[in-house]
């Protein structure tokens, strides 16, 4: 003799309501932190340039390259 199993009960409206409200808010959260970490790589980048190409930064008011140039 073979039973079946009985079915699962159907989810409650609210359950799935609240399960789409929790979905948003997970992706919404992902794409604020996406956009912050894409923000800061911009700026880590431009700030990278920056001093790699003597724009600005610590400067050396003797010696280097361009001595005597002070500070920016």
């Amino acid at each position: 003799m073979c039973f079946k199993p009985p079915a699962p009960p159907k989810p409650d409206p609210k359950d799935i309501a609240r399960d789409l409200e929790q979905e948003q808010m997970m992706e919404n959260q992902q794409a604020d932190s996406a956009a912050k970490l894409a923000e800061d790589k911009m700026l880590r980048t431009q700030s990278t340039f920056g001093q790699q190409s003597g724009m600005y930064g610590m400067r050396s008011l003797i010696s280097g390259p361009k001595g005597g140039a002070g500070f920016y």
